[in-house]
């Protein structure tokens, strides 16, 4: 049988090479490559993009249409309502303290508290936003906002910062140099400045200068400084932080306590006012399971919107029942991934949880294991453990490999080795609630 004369790829790429080879550096020589001619676009996707793009808004978001992709559109975290259900008292000492700062050209600081997913952030961002349009404010503020897990390092917090003020931007030892100057007192400034420091335990380096450091300049008589730090845990101050420290927080705290069941109840129908997609039976059920492990309204919200992915391919069915909540929690906490997890060692979960909290300070689907270790040692810092080395570490990492968790690079053996998760960071968050818990 005769072979066929069609060139393979290979041989296609070796004769381009070596023509390319073969041409004179100093001669101006123009090598042209025939394109391949374009596939036609199928007519019935020309059809779907059409019918996609008439169902934009001209911001380009997609418009829900049934009542179900309403419902999963308002049950998102980006679609928070303007009034916060259940902490309006919180609201209300957040934006005493404030106004009084602010109004009397005051120093100060506050420290708040709470488990994940219990509104501390958003009633503060709430708060600012109802202070800038708030008539009854003698002075105007600049709000600059922070978070620890997003930085790079803990010093970045200051190059960040003078950012906000300035819009320059210079290194991280310039910076601090800059605002101590700047938040000295010895110039009257014109107005306060309002610096939200969100994961604060993220920036408790072990020699703690910059966390002393942010925390000073709210004690400074005329800096007009007021410092609002936010953390996972109430006693962090006392269990991590030094005396020197602890006294530039203040006395002022402030507590976000777990959402109870009729709370995580009044949120999620809050969410669904108008839209019978649910059956309030299931919204109170959703509620009773994450209160009982977490009182986190994330948690709430997210398990209501995997219900609504669970039968959105199902035309026939338009309310979400007790049933389908429970396949939904079902799938979460019995699940191979989530089981998995949940038998990891304590380093090993640490591991997990430095990776995912790396890969959402970066944007980034990967990290190396020196960042991991690097986060590892803030983790350990703040859980009172004692740090394993770095080999350990690497054999952590083999180990969460062989447990499909984790993907590792193939070409390097070494710390800078590079690693993704195998799984979504709602797995790791769904494992170490129940294990907590």
């Amino acid at each position: 049988m005769r072979k066929s004369m069609t060139p393979t790829k290979h041989c296609v790429s070796k004769v381009r090479r070596s023509i390319l080879q073969d041409i004179p550096e100093n001669k101006e020589t123009e090598v042209v490559i025939t394109p391949k001619t374009p596939r036609k676009t199928p007519k019935t996707h020309v059809k779907n993009l059409i019918a996609s793009a008439n169902k934009r808004l001209d911001s380009g978001v997609m418009v829900p249409c049934s009542p179900l992709e309403k419902a999963r559109a308002n049950l998102h975290l980006h679609a928070a309502p303007k009034h916060l259900p259940c902490r309006e008292v919180e609201f209300k000492s957040i934006h005493s303290f404030l106004v009084r700062k602010i109004n009397d050209e005051l120093t100060g600081s506050m420290y708040i508290s709470g488990v994940p997913g219990t509104g501390k952030t958003a009633t503060v961002k709430r708060v600012i936003d109802f202070l800038n349009a708030d008539l009854i404010m003698k002075h105007s503020f600049k709000f600059i906002e922070i978070n620890g897990l997003r930085l790079a390092n803990p010093h970045q917090a200051f190059s960040v910062i003078w950012k906000e003020l300035t819009t320059e931007t210079v290194s991280s030892s310039r910076a601090q140099a800059l605002l101590n100057d700047y938040f000295s007192g010895d110039e009257v400034r014109n107005l306060s400045t309002i610096l939200l420091v969100d994961e604060v335990d993220h920036i408790c380096n072990r020699k703690q200068d910059v966390v002393y450091n942010i925390l000073d300049w709210s004690s400074r008589i005329g800096s007009r400084v007021v410092v609002i730090t936010i953390a996972n845990t109430m006693d962090l101050p006392e269990r991590v932080l030094r005396g020197c420290v602890t006294s530039r927080m203040g006395l002022t705290r402030l507590v976000f306590k777990p959402y109870t069941f009729q709370q995580l109840q009044e949120i999620i129908t809050n969410r669904l006012i108008g839209n019978s997609s649910f059956d309030p039976d299931a919204v109170q059920f959703v509620a009773r399971k994450v209160a009982a492990i977490s009182g986190d309204a994330r948690r709430a919200l997210d398990i209501c919107r995997r219900a609504i992915d669970l039968i959105k391919s199902e035309d026939d069915i338009q309310l979400i029942t007790i049933n389908h909540v429970t396949q939904v929690l079902n799938s979460i906490l019995s699940g191979v991934r989530v089981t998995a997890i949940r038998y990891c060692s304590l380093f090993e979960k640490i591991f997990l949880k430095a990776l995912r909290d790396e890969t959402i300070r970066t944007g980034f689907d990967h990290s190396t294991i020196d960042s991991i270790y690097i986060q590892m040692k803030s983790i350990c810092l703040f859980e009172g453990e004692q740090l394993p080395n770095d080999q350990q570490v690497i054999m952590m990492a083999y180990r969460l490999r062989d447990n499909g968790l984790i993907f590792l690079e193939k070409k390097r053996t070494d710390v800078f080795r590079k690693v993704s998760l195998n799984i979504s960071s709602e797995d790791i968050n769904y494992a170490l609630e129940k294990y907590n818990n």
